[in-house]
């Protein structure tokens, strides 16, 4: 990243030097949110406030922070449906019904 003067410095304990405080990232909790940043990253390298570099590292993290959000999502659904399918086997159904 590149110093900006507008940013807040943080002190380096102990070396007397100064470091800028990294930008505030949203909340990644939601897939929502990493296109959100990822979105802000885009746009700190284009506007040249990041090196390309940095922004490459950062879009990979959010890419595998998405993988991760995505996996989770699909294992819930997929542990839903084997509930399901185990209520239905114990009741003697034979088909299921599609469920919201």
């Amino acid at each position: 990243m590149t110093d900006d003067a507008e940013t807040p410095a943080i002190p380096l304990v102990g070396t007397g030097l100064a470091r800028p405080s990294p930008p505030k990232v949203g909340r990644l909790t939601n897939l929502r949110g990493v296109r959100t940043e990822l979105r802000a990253v885009y746009a700190d390298a284009r506007q040249g406030r990041i090196d390309t570099q940095d922004a490459t590292r950062l879009a990979y993290v959010l890419q595998v922070t998405a993988k991760v959000l995505e996996t989770e999502a699909l294992e819930a659904r997929l542990e839903k449906l084997e509930d399901l399918v185990a209520v239905a086997a114990r009741s003697g159904q034979t088909a299921i019904r599609r469920v919201a």
